[in-house]
């Protein structure tokens, strides 16, 4: 990893995330004691090895290892006098506006610009995993070298190839996992993502699919993690969100595109969701604007 081209502990990083949303920084302090932050971090061992603590578990990274936290996860490390660990810190909404009220890992990857659906990805968020083929490491070069050199557009590449990073891990995860969600969830999901703007229920998607609906409702929350409805509703607000900053169309228009003709439930619902009115956030998050932190 060519430390040039990143931030160093001792610099302002904490200032250029919250400016840009994303830093990549290389620390080589031999100890790193227990810390909380409230964006998403991908740790990569360039050299040497170290003791991680995650979650109150211990592991022993080697060079190529790495491992991507939630926001608000605590962690520490405590190498050997050769590491040098790079941290990618970002917050979701570099990928896009709508995505930042994200918290999980599971939200970011689920996303429209994304749509990975692996099993269970809660339980990858406290796991370190090696990078054979240097993918990783070069997708982080890559962005790391955006970054410093700040050409026209470089927000736009850096957009695209963290994409393309969490793709890639997300495989290596995958491959890992060997599991995917049931042939059932895949089928409900297929029928939200081309229903959700009708009065979809999850009575209708079981006589669909030929299932009761107390057996499809179990089957989908054990794969997923959440209720029909709760997912139905996520995902129509993501694709509200979207329109809201990528078009003009009036607040109740979008509402009724997404499935909702009760207006006020409507701004009920997102206000919860997002602690602001649509107008708001349309206001706070137009895709040619770099949104406020």
């Amino acid at each position: 990893m060519e430390q040039k081209y990143c931030m160093k502990i001792y610099e302002p990083w904490r200032k250029k995330v919250l400016e840009d949303g994303i830093v990549v920084m290389t620390c080589s302090q031999p100890v790193n004691l227990l810390y909380r932050h409230h964006y998403f971090e991908l740790g990569y061992m360039a050299k040497g090895t170290a003791r991680h603590y995650l979650n109150g578990d211990e592991t022993v990274m080697h060079e190529g290892d790495y491992f991507i936290m939630d926001l608000s996860a605590a962690h520490a490390y405590f190498g050997d006098d050769a590491c040098e660990m790079v941290n990618l810190l970002f917050y979701p909404w570099i990928i896009d506006p709508t995505l930042s009220g994200c918290e999980h890992l599971s939200q970011l990857v689920s996303h429209f610009l994304i749509q990975y659906l692996p099993k269970n990805l809660s339980s990858f968020s406290d796991r370190i995993f090696h990078d054979t083929h240097c993918r990783i490491r070069q997708l982080i070069e890559e962005i790391a070298k955006e970054l410093y050199f700040r050409q026209p557009g470089f927000q736009a590449v850096v957009r695209a190839q963290m994409i393309r990073l969490i793709v890639e891990i997300m495989r290596r995860m995958g491959e890992k996992q060997q599991r995917s969600y049931s042939r059932i969830t895949q089928d409900v999901i297929a029928v939200i993502e081309r229903r959700y703007a009708s009065a979809l229920t999850l009575r209708e998607v079981a006589a669909r699919l030929g299932y009761s609906p107390a057996y499809l409702s179990r089957r989908f929350h054990a794969d997923v993690g959440q209720s029909f409805i709760d997912y139905l509703q996520r995902f129509r607000l993501e694709m509200a969100c979207h329109l809201l900053t990528t078009g003009k169309k009036s607040v109740a228009e979008i509402a009724a595109m997404v499935g909702y003709q009760d207006v006020r439930f409507f701004y009920q619902l997102f206000k919860r969701t997002y602690q602001c009115t649509p107008s708001i956030y349309r206001r706070n998050n137009k895709i040619d604007q770099k949104p406020q932190g």
